[in-house]
């Protein structure tokens, strides 16, 4: 079993942030992916699934776990730290298209667990893909 975050977020609202653990990135992201199916309104909303990579940097050294954890995704260093790409997983079924842009009204994004920091980086894409399209 890994570990995963899940975070969902609304507009306006304060992010949830959940730690589950399961088989794979792809089952959690099944499993959102209906919950978020049985609250979508098809008449007023597209239902989006898109998968993304996010960037980690950590500093150097790195444990044989973290090592072992992270290679499967790309593991690089340059100079004192180790970079590798995350994969992630945005939901969303509350959005309206402005012209040739989306707007999200909430968002769920799910990855690989990796800490804390990691966590607010994730956070912080979030809120910035709910800001209201001009």
């Amino acid at each position: 079993m890994q570990e995963f975050v899940v975070i969902r977020q609304r507009r306006g609202m304060e992010p949830e942030i959940i730690k589950v653990r399961d088989e794979s990135l792809e089952a959690i992201v099944k499993k959102v992916a209906l919950e978020a199916v049985k609250e979508w309104d098809p008449r007023n909303s597209d239902l989006v699934v898109t998968r993304d990579y996010h960037t980690v940097a950590l500093d150097l050294p790195l444990s044989k776990e973290d090592f072992n954890r992270f290679r499967v995704y790309g593991l690089r260093r340059a100079g004192s730290k180790a970079f590798f790409d995350l994969p992630m997983y945005e939901i969303s079924n509350d959005n309206d298209w402005q012209e040739d842009r989306i707007d999200l009204r909430n968002i769920v994004i799910i990855a690989p667990y990796v800490n804390e920091a990691v966590v607010k980086e994730l956070l912080e894409y979030a809120a910035a893909a709910l800001e209201e399209v001009s």
